[in-house]
């Protein structure tokens, strides 16, 4: 039997992403491609949004959850709205008391670490699994990148890391804190520093560049019109270099590049193998999200004093 699927906010995540040799990209390309999921409808408040998923899926729309939800009841409702709009989302989750089997969340669920955790007490209490779509964490990738940094802990140890961004502090450095959270110690992301501030116009997102100095140096900096990445260094020379949004990973070696095989190309359809194959659990939401958005809140705090020093 088919899971049933809703999504709420029909943007780039949720429908307008362009898809490549069946690599979908959007929430709603994906559960509507699927085998073994039955997209139901989607919901949004801008009527073009609604009148191209109309057209393009031929499914019923809607612009209110609580009405979609109560009529249709889907077992699992994808949230991809803009991260401003997720608390109102939530209240009318809690207030008309919508409880699916399933809660996707996009990343980071929110710009306040209260709000985030407001809806997750929720779910626990309500027995609903709820998942931050972090795509990264659905990847072999992760195990595969950890394994490198840790299988020598003699002769070989990680010094320092770079992360090259360009796209915001939320939109991109959020991905990566969480990604890196899975693969070192909370411990590492201490003794913030705020080193540089760049004046960009953005309602959105903040530019700016900060490092943690506590066990190995994590620096951040923001380039723009440049390649995203993240470069581990290690004190003998020896490099794991990942071109995030390339998707290319490899170790660099007195000059030898080897590339390092994973499934982050599908990161979408992992999000999906883990449904069926049942792994799906709370420990997903609970791993690294809630730590990602206190320690993202963190470095904004810093970043606000930083600017009344200047």
């Amino acid at each position: 039997m088919k899971n049933t699927v809703l999504i709420v906010g029909l943007g780039k995540i949720g429908m307008l992403y362009s898809n490549n040799k069946k690599i979908y990209n959007n929430h709603s390309d994906l559960f509507y491609n699927s085998k073994k999921f039955k997209l139901l409808t989607g919901v949004d408040k801008n009527k073009k949004k609604i009148l191209k998923f109309k057209k393009k899926y031929s499914l019923a729309t809607y612009s209110n959850l609580a009405k979609a939800y109560f009529e249709l009841k889907p077992e699992i409702i994808v949230i991809s709205v803009d991260t401003k709009s997720m608390p109102e989302i939530y209240n009318q989750i809690i207030k008309k008391k919508i409880k699916p089997k399933y809660f996707i969340l996009e990343k980071p669920g929110s710009f306040n670490y209260e709000n985030l955790r407001r809806i997750y007490l929720y779910c626990k209490k309500n027995n609903i699994n709820l998942i931050m779509n972090y795509q990264r964490n659905f990847s072999n990738l992760n195990s595969k990148i950890k394994n490198e940094i840790f299988q020598h802990k003699t002769s070989r140890v990680l010094v320092k890391l770079d992360i090259i961004y360009n796209k915001g502090f939320y939109n991109s450095c959020s991905h990566y804190l969480n990604f890196l959270l899975s693969i070192i110690d909370k411990s590492y992301f201490q003794k913030i520093k705020i080193k540089k501030r760049y004046k960009i116009s953005s309602v959105h997102d903040l530019f700016f560049d900060f490092s943690f100095n506590s066990k190995i140096l994590i620096n951040f900096v923001y380039k723009k019109n440049h390649d995203e990445k993240i470069e581990f260094l290690f004190n003998d020379n020896f490099k794991i270099v990942y071109l995030t949004e390339k998707k290319i990973v490899y170790t660099l070696n007195n000059k030898k590049r080897k590339k390092i095989a994973s499934d982050i190309n599908y990161c979408q359809q992992n999000l999906l193998k883990q449904f069926n194959q049942n792994k799906i659990k709370q420990n997903y939401f609970l791993k690294n999200s809630l730590l990602t958005l206190n320690l993202l809140n963190k470095i904004k705090d810093s970043l606000f004093n930083y600017k009344k020093m200047q």
